[in-house]
């Protein structure tokens, strides 16, 4: 290999520049490492799930990320402090979670947009290069990638790849990777407005009916986001019929008393929100993380922290296996081994958090919304 070619040669290409592929890129580039990550950033595209945990602040005080360094084009409206919940969930009666309880606080309620720029932000100035675009054809020859940007008529070359597509898991899928599904949800959002001006609540509100789960929230935008969680064929029905999926919302007793009045202008496109793993995550020369290696029920409360944590473990197993390239295979395969290792352990712990959290709702024995759930 020429000196022209190591100059050109990348140490890794990420796909995807949400929560998992920011932090990988964060990490390597912070270790040295010539990264390039890319993504197609819409900016009229609303990415449902808003809530960060205050697991999630002290994982990226750890990383050394703040949410107040943005480029000034992004400036948020603000994140909001999350003070706790109210569900309606196993019995009629309102049940409230203090947040302030929690040893790491409370969460934010994120403007994701300005959040996620937070992140590419903060790999930018770490040093990697982001690039607006798509990934295109992925070739591998010699131990080498042969990456087509999309739109821009380039082909990079690297040394690894990492997935961070999320639940398309796109790179890994086009390398043979299977998804295996949990019992199936479907989630149907719309964003809104209330008649009153300030919300009666800034707790999320989440609450179970016969044949689903809802889930609402108010914005830093001052929206009212709020989906309900249901089999597909149900869900089907509200895509084809969105007013039934309105008169489903106001027929709500806890979310409906704290959103009265309230119009829903935007609504969004049916969503895949069951859970899922590929049978591999990594391969010669590439890896998965964040929700395209696994993804999670929203129920589980996992999302962009799970995301984020998945997004530094790829980066960090990238960075061991560039530092010994030259491992026998034995070597390589232990290192994998420990990575798969890892993420087997997690699902397990999710798969136990999400069985224990859809049995614990009994109301409705003959509702097949909730047996379907319940036996997965």
């Amino acid at each position: 290999m020429t000196k022209n070619d190591l100059e050109s040669l990348w140490d890794v290409v990420i796909a995807g520049a949400g929560p998992a592929g920011a932090i990988a890129a964060c990490h390597l580039a912070r270790q040295g490492r010539k990264v390039l990550l890319v993504d197609q950033i819409d900016p009229a595209h609303h990415k449902v799930g808003e809530s960060l945990p205050g697991a999630g602040l002290r994982f990226l005080r750890s990383v050394e990320i703040s949410l107040e360094n943005l480029p000034i084009a992004h400036q948020p409206l603000f994140h909001q402090p999350i003070p706790g919940n109210i569900s309606v969930w196993g019995a009629a009666t309102p049940i409230y979670q203090d947040f302030l309880r929690d040893p790491d606080g409370p969460g934010l309620r994120l403007d994701r947009g300005c959040f996620e720029a937070t992140l590419r932000s903060a790999a930018i100035a770490a040093g990697a290069v982001f690039r607006e675009a798509q990934i295109g054809e992925t070739v591998r020859k010699q131990n080498v990638w042969q990456v087509v940007i999309e739109g821009q008529q380039q082909v990079e070359r690297a040394r690894w790849l990492i997935d961070a597509t999320g639940r398309r898991a796109v790179i890994a899928r086009r390398l043979g990777a299977k998804k295996i599904h949990d019992p199936r949800l479907t989630a149907i959002y719309a964003l809104g407005r209330a008649a009153t001006k300030s919300p009666t609540t800034t707790r999320t509100l989440i609450e179970a009916t016969e044949s689903g789960w809802w889930y609402a929230a108010t914005l830093p935008s001052g929206e009212i986001t709020a989906g309900f969680h249901t089999d597909p064929e149900r869900a089907s029905t509200f895509s084809r019929d969105r007013s039934k999926w309105e008169v489903a919302f106001h027929e709500t007793r806890l979310i409906s008393q704290h959103y009265p009045k309230i119009h829903f202008d935007r609504p969004l496109p049916a969503l895949d929100a069951g859970g899922s793993a590929l049978d591999r995550v990594t391969g010669d020369g590439w890896v998965a993380c964040g929700d395209a290696a696994q993804a999670f029920d929203p129920i589980s409360s996992q999302g962009i922290f799970s995301s984020m944590v998945g997004g530094a473990r790829a980066g960090a197993f990238v960075q061991t296996m560039l530092d010994h390239s030259d491992a026998s295979a034995s070597e390589s395969a232990t290192a994998s081994a420990a990575y798969v290792s890892r993420l087997n352990q997690i699902r397990a712990a999710y798969l136990a958090h999400r069985r224990e959290a859809y049995r614990s709702e009994t109301r409705w024995p003959l509702s097949s919304f909730w047996s379907q759930q319940q036996s997965g």
